[in-house]
């Protein structure tokens, strides 16, 4: 075990060559709506103009989707079991900070708290390659 078939590492640099500009056209989206936003902050376009960012994030995480359809049943498993493990580091760090905020420290934006989801699930998911053996997944 370890090594991906050639299909696989076609599926993943497809998967890499839509989530960059996904990625970028997000982070243009997220400075972007903050310049406007200050703009036009008496108007109605301001809800639009904020939730313009989802539009790349909806992509993205249907380029995640399809990427996971395309996977064989290692990368099905691998993704399931790394969901899984993000939503309990989430979960157990929600209520750790929760019952901290309780006693004085500072509440989080959410945003920033949402925002660490994505970086942590394949943080995960590069530690559970590394577990079962697969080093080329890019």
């Amino acid at each position: 075990m370890g090594d991906l078939t050639e299909k696989e590492k076609q599926s993943i640099n497809r998967y890499f060559r839509e989530i960059i500009p996904a990625t970028v056209a997000y982070l243009l989206m997220i400075a972007g709506s903050k310049y406007f936003l200050k703009e036009m902050e008496d108007t109605i376009w301001i809800y639009p103009i904020a939730l313009s960012p989802l539009i790349p994030a909806y992509f993205l995480m249907h380029f995640l989707v399809n990427f996971v359809k395309r996977a064989d049943e290692l990368i099905h498993k691998l993704h399931g079991d790394c969901a899984i493990i993000t939503l309990l580091i989430v979960v157990f760090s929600g209520l750790t900070y929760g019952l901290l905020v309780k006693v004085g420290i500072p509440q989080p934006d959410i945003f920033w708290a949402a925002s660490l989801i994505c970086p942590l699930y394949f943080i995960v998911l590069a530690f559970l390659f590394r577990k079962y053996g697969i080093k080329d997944y890019t």
